[in-house]
């Protein structure tokens, strides 16, 4: 006899990403582990305390930064700097999280509601007018996909404070304009994820600058 058990939901939380000015989309069940990594990192005092952190969710951009390797690199005990390590200068660090929708979204309602948008460093990411969310929501709810409002977190995923339009991770421009020569020294770390165990938490007091 074949199992009918039902499967799990799909569980959304989406926001306003102020980077592009769209609407974007996030995996509910570990959106808030991602934001507390990234937050993690990007608050961390020293290099040795960011290159320590162990994540889940998050590839952690310095972890491959070792300065035994490079004695150019900074010490561990060196002050810390989000805005000085190399990929997310480059804007590959946090992944832009409007990239995610084409992976979160159906495809139908991806071509009917947004719109592929070319930046020059960091791939495409899904343009969604945030005037068409009821109508783009409504759908997703019939769908039977638990979809949840979170603006905050939509943008300390993309890199910026909680609670604040102020920018908290320095990145490159992520528009067609945009053009540079330098490049990400590890870019197992600008990845979307690594395997390592626990995930830490950390203030918000983040700053980023806008890739526009």
């Amino acid at each position: 006899m074949t199992s009918t058990a039902s499967q799990e939901p799909i569980r959304l939380v989406y926001g306003h990403a102020q980077l592009h000015d769209s609407l974007a989309f996030a995996d509910a069940t570990t959106a808030a582990a991602e934001a507390a990594e990234i937050e993690a990192i990007a608050t961390a005092t020293t290099w040795g305390e960011a290159r320590g952190l162990q994540t889940r969710h998050v590839s952690n951009p310095v972890a491959f930064d070792d300065p035994d390797d490079d004695p150019n690199e900074e010490p561990d005990d060196a002050a810390f700097d989000i805005n000085e390590v190399n990929c997310v200068v480059e804007g590959d660090w946090p992944p832009m999280v409007t990239a995610r929708a084409f992976d979160l979204l159906p495809e139908d309602l991806q071509a009917r509601f947004g719109s592929s948008d070319f930046t020059a460093l960091n791939g495409d990411f899904l343009n969604i007018p945030v005037e068409r969310e009821a109508e783009l929501i409504g759908e997703l709810r019939n769908r039977g996909i638990e979809v949840t409002r979170d603006d905050a977190l939509i943008n300390v995923l993309d890199g910026r404070s909680r609670g604040t339009a102020e920018p908290h991770i320095m990145a490159a421009l992520r528009y067609p304009s945009a053009l540079s020569s330098s490049w990400c020294y590890s870019r197992r770390a600008c990845q979307s994820s690594t395997p390592s165990p626990s995930a830490a938490t950390a203030p918000t007091r983040l700053r980023r600058r806008v890739r526009t």
